[in-house]
């Protein structure tokens, strides 16, 4: 997903589950997709896209 994203130019952050202030970084994301896990609330704003498998 993150290479098809970086094809059409978009900027992407890939972060691990021990990714330094994972909460900071998800919250600035416009979409966030969540491939495992889940993003608590903590991690997210109101209007926020997000596509998960869940």
């Amino acid at each position: 997903m993150a290479l098809m994203l970086r094809r059409d130019k978009a900027t992407v952050t890939v972060c691990h589950a021990r990714t330094r202030c994972l909460g900071q970084v998800t919250i600035l994301a416009d979409i966030l997709i969540v491939a495992a896990g889940g993003a608590g609330d903590d991690c997210r704003y109101d209007g926020q896209d997000r596509v998960s498998r869940h």
